[in-house]
């Protein structure tokens, strides 16, 4: 990712004030808020290919850049499907 080390903090610091606003929404609407944030720490898109569950500027296997790619959107699915009782989704199960 085109992003200075001495940047990384302060765009962690955004993306903490962002979850901490929509969770805060949430509470205020009564539906529940998912934490994916902890759960996806090592899994950023400067990591490669199978480990990172968001897709890089460049270089990437997703055209959608700086959004989740499959193993991403997968782990935010079993984590919903966790928090909210349901049954893990598969790959398959996720296809309408």
């Amino acid at each position: 990712m085109p992003v200075a080390t001495r940047d990384v903090p302060y765009l962690n610091d955004i993306q903490a004030t962002l979850n901490d606003a929509v969770r805060r929404a949430a509470e205020a609407t009564d539906v529940t808020y998912i934490d994916v944030a902890t759960a996806s720490h090592g899994h950023d898109a400067c990591q490669p290919v199978g480990t990172r569950w968001i897709e890089p500027t460049t270089g990437g296997t997703n055209p959608v850049v700086v959004h989740p790619n499959a193993p991403g959107a997968q782990a935010m699915a079993d984590r919903a499907a966790a928090e909210l009782g349901s049954t893990q989704l598969t790959e398959a199960s996720a296809r309408p």
